[in-house]
Parts: structure tokens; C-alpha cells; sequence
């Protein structure tokens, strides 16, 4: 009786221990393997997956990346990025694109806090502090701010920028507008004001031809020429007219915004 109990407990044990190496061998050949690091990405095949996930073609970890939050289509010699439904949006040129966009050289993609730089086919991280690769069309943009108090926002494939980094915008008064923009308190907008009565997206401005269109976005309001105009509708910029946004007084001469006292 003893012999063969002793028998069945061995064969358990023996059962167990196979069945302990056999899953440690399925997850050895089922584990995700980490991508080599790299910063540049040249795009060959038809489709290019960006996103959290682990087998993304670019993959980039970080809270505010959606597992398939963006994906790089190639015909022939064109380029076309689209957003695909993701949380926090994708930008270019720190503009969100909202359908396909076609990718031109120099553009600036941006994905949670990393900038990508699209050029010759190839897609480049651009730290925030570097400005030498970027165009004059991407120099017109806010540089973003480091999120010091958001770690767990890092992203992987990105250096940690050091705390000396400023925000360009805290110590601009002027801005040349040359394209359609955002006027907020967002890191993203073109024109950054910092101030707690500040929209994170306040306004926008929309380049016509020669012509700039205002419409206010938010929930304080917006003045021009000391009235209050009605949300979600057009305004015509004109010449030498004065633009309050909380605090903050403008006027706009010659496709400028300057602050005034």
C-alpha cells in the first residue's frame, strides 16, 4: 500500500514538473521581444504601425499612446498618415489632423510628448531641444514644455530632457502668423499663454488666401475692440484690431500678434 502511494505521488510530482517546463518554454517562445533602440525609422513597407503596442513597427511606450494610435501609408513616393481614433490625437506641425494627411518633407509629427521628423522617406525623433533639423515652418511652433510632473507619461525611445529646458513662448511677445493656429494655454498651440483663465485651446485663426478668421473656443470668452464676439463664429482680422484673452492684451498689424501693455 505504502509502495504504491508513494508511486502515484512521484508520478504527480513528475506530471507537475513537465507541466511547469512546458509552459516556462511556451512563454520563452511567446515573449515579447524588445526592439533594438534606434531613433530613426526608414519607412519601406506599405504600412507603417505606430503605437503602444508591442509589435507596432514603431513602438513607443507611454500612457498617452493608444496600442495602434497612428499608421503611415506608402504609395509610390507619397506618404499619408492618419489618426486612427486614438485618445490624445496625433499632430503635425502642432496642428491635430483629424483625416489622411499627406506627410511633406520636414514635417514634424508628434505623438504624446516625442517629435518625429519626416524626411527623405525616413522618420527621425527630433529631442524637443534640438531645432537644428527643423524648418522654418516648424520654428514657428511653441517648443513643448517638459512635463516634469507626469513620469509615468515618459516616453521609452526618448531621452529625458534635463530641467534647464524653457518654453520659448514664456518669453515671446510677437508672433508671425504664416498659417492656421491655436491661441491657449496647451503646450501644442502656436501662441502659448500661460494664465489660468486661458483655454488650453482658447481660439484658432484660419489663414483664407490673405485673409485671417478668428473664432473663439472657450469658456471665458474673447474681446476684439473691447466687444465680447459669439463662440464657434468668424471674425475677420483687420488691421490694428485688439484682441483681449484674459489678461492678455493683443493687437494684429500686417499678419502679426503683439502684446501690448
Amino acid at each position: 500500500m505504502d509502495i504504491a502511494f508513494a508511486y502515484i505521488i512521484i508520478s504527480v510530482l513528475i506530471s507537475l514538473i513537465f507541466a511547469i517546463i512546458a509552459l516556462l518554454v511556451n512563454y520563452k517562445l511567446n515573449k515579447p521581444q524588445k526592439q533594438p533602440f534606434t531613433n530613426e525609422w526608414e519607412l519601406k513597407s506599405s504600412t507603417t504601425l505606430i503605437g503602444r503596442r508591442h509589435n507596432a513597427d514603431i513602438n513607443i511606450i507611454g500612457q498617452k499612446v493608444s496600442r495602434e494610435h497612428a499608421i503611415i501609408e506608402r504609395r509610390n513616393r507619397s506618404f499619408f498618415l492618419s489618426d486612427l481614433n486614438s485618445k490624445n490625437a496625433t499632430f503635425v506641425n502642432a496642428q491635430p489632423i483629424a483625416e489622411k494627411y499627406e506627410l511633406k518633407e520636414n514635417d514634424i509629427i508628434e505623438i504624446s510628448n516625442i517629435r518625429l521628423l519626416f524626411a527623405e522617406g525616413k522618420l527621425k525623433i527630433v529631442p524637443l531641444e534640438d531645432s537644428s533639423e527643423v524648418d522654418g515652418k516648424e520654428r514657428m511652433r511653441s517648443e513643448a514644455k517638459t512635463e516634469t510632473n507626469d513620469a509615468a507619461d515618459e516616453v521609452s525611445i526618448i531621452p529625458k530632457l534635463n530641467n534647464k529646458e524653457t518654453n520659448i513662448n514664456k518669453r515671446k511677445s510677437q508672433w508671425v502668423i504664416e498659417d492656421s493656429c491655436i491661441i491657449g494655454r496647451s503646450h501644442r498651440a502656436y501662441i502659448m499663454l500661460e494664465r489660468e483663465e486661458v483655454s488650453k485651446e482658447h481660439a484658432k485663426i484660419e489663414k483664407r488666401g490673405d485673409d485671417f478668421y478668428l473664432t473663439d473656443l472657450s469658456k471665458n470668452g474673447t474681446i476684439i475692440n473691447k466687444k465680447q464676439i459669439e463662440k464657434g463664429i468668424e471674425y475677420k482680422l483687420n488691421n490694428n484690431d485688439t484682441l483681449r484673452i484674459g489678461r492678455t492684451k493683443m493687437i494684429f498689424t500686417d499678419k502679426t500678434l503683439s502684446i501690448i501693455n
